[in-house]
């Protein structure tokens, strides 16, 4: 039995055991009843007393014993109702209690389906549209359609209209992201029809028409809106549908069709995750063991499977519904890269992109950050730094109570609290009578005819080789890497040939050892045989490839074989490598190919090349072709492809970190060579382990060109942290460095300036940024002199001067334009729309809006930050502060991921007076609290710091002076990892409010 309020209250029999009820059948009820039935689903689930359900019955006009009365007609609705499992109607004094489990109640299926739809808005827009339709399906007409206005009920059925009105708004959007613009436009006629005055549709109707090339319609739907808006209600449209109407007329590339998901969780796994064959039970017990479990380590011999199973797991456990658990996302580790055991918490850190910050080791600031974060982190590949990595490990453990670790590795971690699931090899053919379907089902000769197919088209399991490829598969143990590699025999040979080179080769395969140990065996020599096919000229070649740490383009290659053979026969022995399995190839995004070798594989290799005796000049190689690679992109950040440039460089990280380490131990010039042209990338990504490798290299260094640079980046690193102090002196060091008279000097000068601003010293940010700009111009450097002048246009607006201000951020965006330089074009817009939020604030929000498309456009998350910070400050000032909660929320996330507590603090104190302006004046007083005096803050001043005593002023007026008190300490005591999590929490709160 269930009941229906999405329309006509109906009570519908299921086929249960209802008198007289056929299943799918509405019952009938008298008008009496049915009013009786309606006022308890009103109140389901609670009491509901006899005087107010007898009001709803007879009004005012009650029968002589109207509890008697009421009496008679709940038993007979007790009746109707009877059925298992069903709505089930209690007395309970005062009155009755009709209690509805969500699935009984087609409202309460409503509102389940359109909340999990929107949960998968944006990541999954097919799936939530499925959820939408069938959400919609359940509606019949009005809701409690003969009471919608009646008193008893017209507050839940307006609820439940309205609640309906968001999920078509909702099935609209996952039109759009489909890019069903015809299909959004009809259904869009439909809900504007019957709500006229929504902004949301019409902003909806505008990106459906534009999309749909009809330019104009969308412009009109704009201009009718806001003058209805002004004629009925004395309105204007919201500050984001202004922005709307701009980027139309603007024709902003960004309005183009999007028919990929905005979002997924956060992480960085990959988007395609691996896909596995016979696997199906061992996904099943990883993931139950990952559900329950903090630390879970899969072990097994190299090539197993191990990466490919828990890339699967964590793809599948968010997919499943875990995201709601791992709110902040899932992380993948590649540890292989990392050959020094001390850098594993750096390879963390960089993967989750965690700033240092003052007083803290990396162990113990990765700690602070995780705390208070939920997600899950897959470290891979951790046997060759197995005690470093168990170290990090327990502490994470004992400090990140929401932190789940999915490991994997050739032996466990050792550490306390960890669950280890071996990862068996895939079954293999039985021995005895060949049976061709049973062979076919097999898990490891379903990969390995997938692989042999791959290799030779055409190829196919028959009669006449099952025998040998069962044989194959049985020799090899179930290795999905040696059934690869033998399958990729199938070019050139027959499984039958390929046995007969197995007997002969691999007589070991038996042994009497333990078969792990044997298992290993089998993978080396498979390799080895691979190996053996290979010409004296491919084997150097391959030897030589080994030493990188992650995959590598040609050109990487190019380099780094420079001294084996010449450029361009490279691509024919990569080529070669490719075709024997020995190399694997996949395009990138750009269109340009990449390499890489398999762990083991490259683990071979690089025993090859120790038996050469030539790892040293092939890690000096190696090290000398990143050096190369970074010294060649550091220029190229400053025009057209900044973006993929500065890509470039995030995808070569496990090998510039390979770079610096061995040039560390062999090459101190070389190491400051690498980190002084990673500055520029330094500013643009705020990559956390480039500053530190900074820091490392320069240690007691103040002699060179190359020097200062080092000393600007890892001065950059100290600022992004917090601590003013370190960056200035290290900012200083690198001026020593430089000398009086070397151009070099505007790159340490850049950080002084910034350094300064954070201070409000605004007239050495005057001298300072006026010396870097000559510097820059004197070189013909436009990008950094460019720089100077913006942040002197920012001290001069802080200092009342905006009109100044302006016109410098005019002349270097003129310039950017000049020169192509999307990055700094950036920056100006950014300073020409700050300068205007108190005074002009609708053509801030335009010109900030362009400012962050900008950054996006080239993922400079410096400038991503700072100007999100102002588009919230304006929405909190000038728009409607309860929208600006949403931003302030990702703002504050973007910091904290960043780590940038400078920014942080700038952006948590307009906060306080966010919260003063939507009336919650306790947590106001916290934050204010909390916002005292940090050593990870710099001092406020200027308007900003006049906002902030004001908003003080008033919350002290507006609480008593023991609760002010008392709240302004509450906020005082807290960390700030807490602070930020606490205010994030209270965001999500009142926007939800």
């Amino acid at each position: 039995m269930r009941l229906c309020v999405l329309g006509a209250l109906e009570l519908v029999g299921t086929g249960a055991s209802g008198p007289g009820v056929a299943p799918d059948t509405a019952a009938v009820l008298s008008p009496r009843l049915r009013r009786v039935l309606a006022g308890l689903v009103v109140r389901a689930n609670a009491v509901v007393s006899v005087d107010w359900l007898a009001d709803v019955v007879w009004g005012d006009d009650p029968p002589a014993n109207a509890a008697a009365s009421m009496h008679n007609l709940v038993s007979r609705l007790r009746t109707a109702l009877r059925a298992d499992n069903g709505p089930v109607l209690l007395t309970r004094a005062p009155g009755y209690l009709l209690r509805i489990a969500p699935g009984d109640l087609d409202a309460s299926r409503f509102e389940q389906l359109t909340a999990e739809a929107r949960a998968h808005l944006k990541a999954d827009p097919q799936r939530a549209a499925a959820m939408l339709d069938e959400a919609l399906d359940l509606w019949r007409g009005p809701a409690y359609a003969e009471y919608a206005d009646e008193e008893f009920v017209r507050a839940e059925a307006t609820r439940l209209e309205e609640t309906r009105t968001i999920a078509r708004e909702d099935r609209v959007e996952a039109a759009l992201l489909l890019g069903a613009d015809d299909d959004a436009v009809r259904r869009l006629e439909a809900v504007l029809a019957e709500n006229p005055l929504r902004e949301r549709p019409h902003g909806q109707l505008m990106r459906a028409l534009y999309r749909s090339g009809r330019q104009a319609d969308a412009l009109a739907t704009y201009r009718r809106f806001r003058r209805r808006l002004d004629e009925e209600l004395g309105l204007e449209p919201s500050p984001d549908l202004n922005l709307l109407e701009t980027q139309v007329l603007r024709q902003d590339p960004s309005l183009g069709r999007s028919t990929v998901p905005v979002a997924g969780p956060p992480g960085n796994l990959p988007v395609v995750p691996p896909r596995l064959l016979g696997r199906d039970d061992e996904l099943a017990q990883i993931s139950e063991l990952l559900a329950r479990v903090r630390l879970l380590t899969l072990t097994g011999a190299g090539g197993i499977g191990k990466t490919s199973l828990a890339l699967r797991t964590a793809v599948d456990h968010l997919d499943l519904g875990a995201s709601k658990e791992y709110v902040d996302g899932a992380w993948l580790v590649e540890l292989a890269p990392v050959s020094d055991p001390a850098a594993v918490a750096d390879a963390v850190t960089t993967a989750l992109s965690v700033q240092q910050r003052q007083g803290l080791g990396v162990e113990r600031r990765l700690v602070e950050f995780l705390h208070t974060k939920r997600l899950l982190l897959v470290l891979d590949n951790c046997e060759h730094v197995v005690d470093a990595v168990a170290e990090l490990v327990h502490a994470i453990g004992r400090g990140c109570r929401d932190v789940t670790i999915l490991a994997t590795s050739r032996e466990p971690l050792g550490v306390e609290g960890e669950h280890v699931h071996p990862v068996p090899p895939l079954a293999v053919p039985a021995t005895g009578r060949l049976d061709l379907a049973a062979v076919a089902d097999t898990p490891s000769v379903a990969l390995f005819l997938e692989r042999a197919e791959a290799a030779a088209p055409g190829f196919v399991l028959g009669a006449g080789n099952a025998a040998a490829i069962a044989e194959i598969c049985r020799r090899l143990d179930g290795a999905p890497l040696a059934i690869e590699l033998a399958a990729a025999r199938m070019r050139s040979m027959t499984p039958a040939e390929v046995v007969a080179r197995l007997s002969a080769r691999f007589h070991f395969l038996r042994s009497s050892r333990r078969i792990s140990a044997e298992r290993h065996r089998t993978l080396h020599a498979v390799v080895d045989w691979s190996y053996q096919l290979l010409d004296d000229r491919e084997r150097r070649a391959f030897d030589r490839l080994s030493v990188f740490a992650g995959d590598f383009t040609l050109a990487a290659a190019e380099r780094l074989l420079r001294d084996e053979a010449p450029e361009a026969e490279v691509a024919d022995l990569l080529g070669g490598l490719v075709d024997r399995s020995m190399v694997l190839a996949s395009p990138d995004e750009d269109g340009t190919t990449r390499f890489t070798l398999l762990e083991t594989i490259r683990a071979y290799g690089q025993e090859r090349l120790a038996e050469r005796g030539e790892v040293e000049p092939a890690r000096r190689a190696h090290a000398h072709a990143y050096v190369d690679l970074a010294e060649e992109v550091a220029p190229r950040l400053y025009g057209p492809g900044r973006r993929r440039w500065a890509d470039a460089i995030s995808r070569s990280f496990g090998d510039l970190r390979l770079a610096h380490r061995w040039a560390m131990e062999h090459d101190h010039d070389l190491a400051v060579r690498l980190v002084a042209a990673l500055f520029d990338y330094g500013e643009m990504r705020m990559p956390p382990e480039v500053f530190a490798w900074a820091e490392r290299s320069v240690r007691g260094r103040a002699h060179s060109p190359h020097d200062a640079m080092a000393w600007a980046c890892a001065a950059t690193g100290a600022r992004f942290s917090g601590d003013l102090d370190r960056a200035q002196r290290l900012a200083e060091h690198g001026l020593e460095a430089a000398g009086p008279d070397h151009p070099v000097r505007r790159f340490p000068l850049h950080v002084l300036c910034e350094v300064e601003l954070f201070r409000g010293r605004l007239g050495e940010v005057e001298r300072l940024s006026t010396e870097a700009e000559r510097w820059g111009a004197e070189v013909g450097d436009h990008h950094h002199a460019g720089l100077a002048t913006i942040i002197r246009a920012l001290a001069r607006a802080y200092s009342g001067d905006p009109d100044s201000a302006r016109s410098l951020a005019e002349r270097v965006r003129r310039d950017a334009q000049a020169h192509d330089d999307v990055g700094l074009v950036g920056w100006a817009v950014y300073v020409a729309g700050e300068v205007q939020i108190d005074t002009r604030p609708d053509a801030a929000a335009d010109l900030l809006a362009e400012a962050l498309r900008y950054a996006q456009s080239v993922d400079d998350r410096y400038l991503v930050g700072v100007a999100l910070v102002s588009i919230a400050s304006l929405r909190s000032r000038h728009g409607d502060p309860r929208r600006a909660l949403e931003v302030f929320r990702d703002v504050i996330a973007h910091w904290d991921q960043a780590s940038s507590w400078t920014q942080q603090w700038t952006t948590l104190r307009n906060v306080v007076e966010l919260l003063a302006r939507v009336g919650a004046r306790e947590e106001a007083t916290i934050l204010l609290g909390a916002a005292g005096n940090r050593t990870t803050s710099g001092p406020l001043f200027g308007p900003d710091a006049d906002r902030l005593r004001r908003t003080a002023r008033v919350l002290s007026d507006q609480l008593t002076p023991t609760r002010f008190a008392a709240l302004h300490a509450d906020g005082s005591a807290m960390s700030d990892a807490d602070v930020v999590t606490w205010v994030g929490d209270t965001l999500d709160r009142l926007a939800a409010t």
